[in-house]
């Protein structure tokens, strides 16, 4: 048994099974940062991410032409940008007091690891939810006085394929833009415009949940945006739309979780610490879904 003073046993038992508990917690409670390009480097102060025919200068069908003998073929400039993200120290504390951990009949294990795992990822998630606001302003979709419906992802699905968007495209909504009065799901199973009671709309009514609506794999996330407790700021985008960058921290893991015991205080003080960054990769790939919540 560890005693006040002697962190032996922290350091190689009870950090490692806090830190696998996080890990586990941080995959599981990803879902915007799953959806995006990523990289994880052993060190570096910025990573960049290559975006290709995407810049001013872009070949395509406007740029083929007809050959005629003894012309010579005109060249069409295409543009290779470097999106680069600065990488920046991010970390999460929680402290336990010796008469709170020897008063409670749970190991702190069971949660420190999940809280922090947690908390690292919704950070993440959180981040990249913000870049949603950056997409071009052309692709918006919905109004902030009206809930979620179809017809909403119907137009961010054509204004994604109007620009090229590479990819299946994913949607990833606040729980209320799915759920409630003004949610997803009261546009599917009440609206008469799909002929009746289709499968989506029964599954809609048993689960108040559906996977996919119009080619768009549909995602929750209590990390999207709140302009206020009325509506949310959701996005529709492809996977080159956003990337973040990080630090490997080992088993390509962006953070790490570590221990302190300060004996003066009768305090463990437990932190996860992260270095990363995010960037958006193209302003056409996405489009911010602003809907009503409330």
């Amino acid at each position: 048994m560890s005693v006040a003073g002697d962190t032996a046993y922290l350091a190689s038992g009870l950090v490692e099974q806090i830190e696998s508990e996080a890990i586990v917690a941080f995959s599981d409670a990803g879902v915007i940062s799953n959806l995006t390009r990523s990289s994880l480097q052993a060190n570096a102060d910025t990573i960049s991410f290559q975006v290709v025919n995407r810049g001013t200068n872009k070949i395509n069908s406007a740029d083929v032409g007809a050959v005629t003998d003894g012309t010579e073929i005109a060249a069409s400039v295409i543009n290779t940008d470097k999106k680069t993200i600065t990488l920046a120290p991010y970390a999460v504390r929680t402290d336990a007091f010796d008469d709170a951990k020897y008063s409670n009949i749970s190991d702190q294990a069971g949660f420190i690891g999940p809280i922090l795992g947690n908390a690292a990822a919704a950070y993440l998630d959180k981040t990249l939810g913000e870049l949603f606001a950056d997409f071009n302003t052309g692709n918006d979709v919905g109004v902030s006085s009206v809930g979620l419906t179809v017809d909403n992802l119907y137009l961010g699905l054509a204004n994604l394929r109007a620009q090229r968007a590479p990819g299946m495209p994913v949607g990833v909504f606040h729980p209320k833009q799915i759920v409630g009065t003004y949610g997803l799901m009261n546009d599917l199973v009440t609206s008469n415009q799909f002929g009746g009671s289709p499968d989506l709309q029964n599954v809609g009514l048993r689960e108040a949940y559906v996977d996919r609506i119009a080619g768009i794999d549909i995602y929750q996330s209590l990390e999207v945006e709140l302009h206020d407790t009325n509506y949310a700021y959701g996005g529709i985008f492809v996977k080159d739309a956003m990337a973040w960058g990080s630090k490997d921290f080992g088993s390509g893991m962006p953070f790490w979780v570590e221990y302190e015991r300060f004996g003066t205080y009768q305090r463990d003080t437990w932190l996860a610490h992260m270095f990363f960054g995010v960037v958006e990769l193209d302003d056409y790939y996405g489009c911010q879904v602003d809907t009503r919540l409330a």
